[in-house]
């Protein structure tokens, strides 16, 4: 299910993870909304146990003119609330890329 939230809100939506962990980077004014699919926070929380380390959301949510900016595809998950970009404590971005993909 996504769900939708005004940018900016501190709303905890999870064990470790709070809403604004997904807002767009951008600055825009017309960009005030962050729309997060609760099936990627379950992945995430899943991940996090298993790990033992926190997770740093580098990017979620992107507006559609974030993610131009930024070089994303016209189709990036991340438009949708379906995609982060992450940084694991202690674990290198291979290794965080080759478990990720290993779990399908």
């Amino acid at each position: 299910m996504i769900r939708q939230f005004p940018k900016g809100t501190d709303e905890q939506i999870s064990k470790h993870f709070n809403a604004k962990d997904f807002d767009c980077h951008c600055m825009r004014d017309n960009c005030r909304v962050t729309y997060i699919d609760m099936a990627l926070i379950d992945y995430l929380e899943r991940n996090r146990a298993k790990w033992g380390s926190p997770i740093h959301i580098i990017s979620g949510f992107r507006c559609t003119d974030h993610n131009r900016s930024v070089g994303g595809k016209p189709g990036s998950r991340h438009l949708i609330g379906q995609a982060a970009d992450i940084k694991v404590d202690g674990m290198t971005p291979t290794a965080v890329g080759r478990d990720c993909a290993d779990a399908g």
